[in-house]
Formats: structure tokens, sequence, C-alpha cells
């Protein structure tokens, strides 16, 4: 069993805060007398152009493989500035952990990210967001039925 990043799923979601940045800078950039607000606003788009485009570039991958067979994990994690492997047996995992990430929206959405607890008590991220808490705790269900250990949420 394979959990890995949603990797595209966080390509567009650089690309579209990055281009809410240009909208408000394209937008300001053209006045030549600008009020507070409108400094404020400019500058918000600076900041939301730059967290888009640090997004895109540094765009971490993780990937968690679960070998049943061997009884291990496989723990890989790759970033702009070098890749990390690292092999863990299933005892060493103490639980598969279900978070939430901020509050619900307007709408009611949530996201959920899946972690690997360690029995040192160091934490890994499994790089996976869900939608919903049913579908978080499915996946971490699998996970935990495979290696035998107990699901957090």
């Amino acid at each position: 069993m394979k959990v890995e990043t949603n990797k595209k799923r966080n390509l567009q979601l650089g690309v579209v805060i990055a281009l809410i940045g240009v909208v408000f800078i394209c937008f300001l950039q053209r006045r030549e007398v600008l009020d507070i607000p409108q400094k404020a606003a400019l500058t918000f788009g600076y900041i939301l152009l730059f967290t888009g485009a640090l997004l895109l570039l540094v765009n971490e991958q993780f990937e968690i493989s679960l070998d049943q067979e061997h009884s291990k994990i496989t723990y890989f994690h790759k970033w702009f500035l070098g890749k990390k492997t690292r092999c863990f047996p299933f005892s060493a995992v103490q639980a598969v952990r279900v978070n939430r990430i901020g509050k619900p929206t307007r709408n009611g959405d949530e996201y959920f990210f899946l972690f690997l607890i360690l029995k040192n008590g160091r934490k890994l991220n499994s790089g996976k967001w869900l939608l919903s808490h049913d579908s978080a705790v499915e996946e971490a269900n699998k996970m935990a039925a495979l290696i035998g250990c107990s699901v957090e949420s």
C-alpha cells in the first residue's frame, strides 16, 4: 500500500494563490496615488504572489510505502533542497493519526492530514490531505490494519 502527496492538488493551490496575487497587483499597480487600504491590498497581492510562487517552487513530496511481506515502512521525502529515504519496522509505529487542519470553511469543508506516530514520539507526514473526516479515517484504518497499530482521530 502506498500513501503519497496529492502533488497535483498542491500545484493547483500554488497557481490559484499566485494568480489571485497577480490580480491584486495588476489592479492596483496602475494607480498613481494609493490610499492606505489600497496600499495594504497591494502588499497583500505581493504576499499572495510570493506564497504561490513558493508553493510551486518547494512542492514537497511525501510517500509512505507499507511492505506487509517484510513488515517495514519506507518513508520518502523530497523537496527542493534534496531527498531522504528511511525505513522503519512496523513495530516502530504507535498509531496512525488523523489531524484536522485549521477551522471548517464557511460552507463546511474541512481538511485532514494523515500522520504516522512513531513510538519515539516522532511524527511522519504522509503528505496526504483529504476533504472529509470519514475518508481520512477510512484511509487511516487501512494503514493501521496493515501495520497492526491503532488509529487516533
